[in-house]
């Protein structure tokens, strides 16, 4: 689940993903608990698994389609300032 973690760096996050429209901020900030949970097993008191937390399989969707979502949305970014500069 560390890879959860990752896009959450990138994208600076759950309001900012939510902010971007990628996802909602309640979903993201479950995914985010859950992927901790796992990341600290040794300290389970502290990071407790959400009510409903996401299977594995979900989270790796979750995080697939954020990272899709923010790839697309910075080569379309990308090119609308090439074309500026033309």
């Amino acid at each position: 689940m560390g890879t959860n973690l990752r896009y959450h760096r990138i994208l600076r996050g759950a309001s900012s993903v939510k902010n971007a429209g990628f996802a909602s901020e309640k979903k993201t900030a479950r995914v985010k608990r859950t992927a901790n949970h796992y990341r600290h097993l040794g300290n389970p008191g502290k990071y407790p698994l959400p009510p409903n937390p996401p299977t594995l399989a979900d989270a790796r969707v979750f995080a697939i389609d954020l990272m899709t979502k923010w790839i697309a949305e910075r080569i379309s970014g990308s090119q609308c300032r090439h074309a500026q500069r033309d």
